[in-house]
């Protein structure tokens, strides 16, 4: 018998307003502080809070 695939997990809306709070801060000190610094580590931040894998990040192009 095939095994069906289960779906991921849906965040449930507290988590999902925590990881925007937890964006919108990153981004925001980023710009804040502006030191001159590239901003790869705070994008690369951003991408793992929303749930990519350092090791996928980057990789390949992403279509909006």
């Amino acid at each position: 018998m095939k095994k069906l695939k289960q779906l991921p997990k849906q965040p449930n809306k507290d988590d999902l307003l925590q990881k925007i709070q937890r964006v919108k801060a990153v981004a925001n000190n980023t710009i804040y502080l502006d030191d001159n610094s590239d901003y790869r580590s705070a994008l690369l931040e951003i991408c793992h809070i929303l749930g990519m894998d350092y090791d996928d990040i980057g990789v390949e192009f992403l279509e909006e």
